[in-house]
């Protein structure tokens, strides 16, 4: 990158490489630079997206490396070597140079953290926590001041002794993979593979795990009050867990857990509505042990009256202490139009049951004799993103949300298949693009191996042949005088013109 801008003539080009260089190490200093960045988040749409503000540098990498792939063409491209080997140490010098006070500062600064006053109590654990990050930093700076070096000596020995440039970036080239594959190693290696037996080892069923399990209807949720409810992810290796942990929970979800799950005992009606079959809490022995939930609504029940409300806030407050969710549903004013009207007429001979469990995929068979309002035991998710409705094979519009958190839908009468796909739209549009893309880029990459190759092959061979005739003393076409050509002759003098200006 460094080579790149004492290389590429085209100013703007690398003015425009560092500023967006700039501008996203300075997003990625978060609130390092606190006026910058809270400024992004309040006023440009999406910012806020970010789960962290380092990310942005990932795009940055691709700027590092574009820039650094032109300078080493402009490289071999520039006119005599004395500039190339200018261009050369002035680019090694510089990126050596920076990271060489990266290697001193690893000796001379205390690297302290923000958090370190916590250890106070502790200097010898302070001490060798800085010592460690002292270490890391020369490793890495000595690291990377080696590989400038390599490089820049591959790029020197091509100058000095005049040997094929493929050769030089094959070379160069394999020194950026090496490193590649070694950083890379950090993060993904053999210690991240385990055989099966080895896992099965470290995660154990418990009994009261095992004794869940047994139900031989795999279709419910399981309350764990002995984990760190909404923080582990273990329960959820052997049940469909009401808890668990993920870094992006749903919205309307994370809302139901501050309202009513961060205090399960007192919300019944909530647990009921969520298939909640099993709740497992400590025994009088302090050991885990189940309990059935007998009010469990099942995956999917006809209600026998529902009620409109105006917004989200009113709806929230209606599904709380008292509300009995087996009869009644709560629907937002905004999903009404999808009712028509409906007059629920409740019958006791109504059932519908689960069939297929996939989570993107859910069968469900029904019978009902009349119009009814069926609420599944499932979060909801906008129809317009991807959820659609099927019966009997045909797409139905109106999935609409109930309870906050659940999905609703109006049935015709009749026994019927229902069922629900996960169908984004964005999601199959990407594929085309993606493929598209992939296609245009191989064939760039043919178009950029044939110019390689073969185009710039036989011109540098055209141009060895004019120089030595040339050298020889032999005039070239160019240089013959210019004859009219007589009339028998048109045609090949035609040619050699159209030849000439090729």
């Amino acid at each position: 990158f460094v080579l790149g801008m004492f290389t590429i003539k085209n100013n703007i080009l690398k003015g425009w490489a560092l500023v967006s260089l700039l501008f996203m190490f300075m997003i990625a200093w978060g609130n390092n630079l606190a006026w910058f960045n809270y400024f992004l988040v309040d006023y440009v749409p999406y910012f806020n997206k970010f789960r962290d503000t380092k990310m942005i540098l990932a795009i940055g990498h691709i700027i590092i490396v574009l820039i650094g792939f032109l300078g080493l063409r402009e490289f071999f491209r520039m006119g005599p070597d004395s500039e190339k080997m200018r261009s050369l140490m002035m680019g090694a010098g510089v990126s050596g140079g920076i990271v060489l006070l990266g290697l001193l500062m690893g000796f001379g600064m205390t690297l302290e953290g923000p958090y370190d006053s916590q250890l106070n109590a502790f200097p010898d654990l302070l001490d060798a926590l800085r010592a460690d990050r002292a270490s890391l930093l020369q490793a890495d700076a000595l690291r990377s001041l080696v590989l400038i070096l390599a490089s820049a000596g591959i790029l020197w020995a091509y100058l000095k002794f005049d040997f094929n440039k493929y050769i030089a970036l094959a070379l160069v080239g394999l020194l950026a993979v090496a490193d590649l594959w070694n950083v890379d190693r950090r993060y993904v290696n053999s210690d991240d593979f385990k055989n099966k037996s080895s896992v099965k080892e470290e995660v154990t069923a418990r009994p009261v795990d095992k004794q869940i399990m047994a139900d031989s209807d795999p279709h419910f949720r399981v309350l764990d009050l002995t984990s760190n409810l909404f923080n582990s992810a273990m329960p959820s290796y052997f049940h469909k867990s009401v808890g668990g942990y993920h870094a992006a929970k749903l919205l309307i979800y994370q809302e139901l857990i501050e309202r009513y799950l961060s205090n399960p005992g007192k919300n019944p009606q909530v647990l009921n509505m969520l298939n909640t079959r099993y709740i497992i809490n400590q025994n009088a022995n302090g050991q885990p042990a189940a309990s059935r939930n007998p009010d469990a609504l099942g995956d999917a029940w006809f209600v026998k009256e529902y009620q409109i409300v105006d917004n989200a806030n009113a709806e929230m407050d209606a599904i709380g202490p008292g509300f009995n969710p087996k009869d009644k549903a709560i629907i937002q004013k905004r999903f009404a139009d999808k009712l028509g009207g409906l007059q629920i007429q409740s019958s006791e001979q109504a059932t519908v049951k689960l069939k297929n469990y996939i989570p993107d995929h859910l069968t469900y068979e029904y019978n009902a004799p009349s119009d009814q309002l069926l609420v599944f035991s499932e979060v909801y998710y906008p129809e317009e993103k991807g959820w659609h409705v099927y019966i009997d094979g045909k797409r139905q519009e109106g999935l609409m949300k109930a309870n906050y958190v659940l999905r609703a839908m109006k049935v015709p009468a009749g026994q019927h298949k229902l069922e629900m796909k996960f169908e984004p739209a964005s999601y199959y549009t990407g594929g085309i693009i993606a493929k598209i893309s992939s296609i245009l880029l191989m064939a760039l990459f043919g178009y950029g191996f044939y110019l390689t190759f073969f185009k710039d092959r036989a011109l540098d061979k055209h141009i060895e042949e004019m120089e030595a005739l040339a050298a020889a003393g032999v005039k070239t076409q160019s240089e013959r005088p210019k004859t009219k050509p007589s009339p028998r002759k048109n045609e090949s003098a035609t040619k050699r013109r159209k030849n000439k200006r090729k």
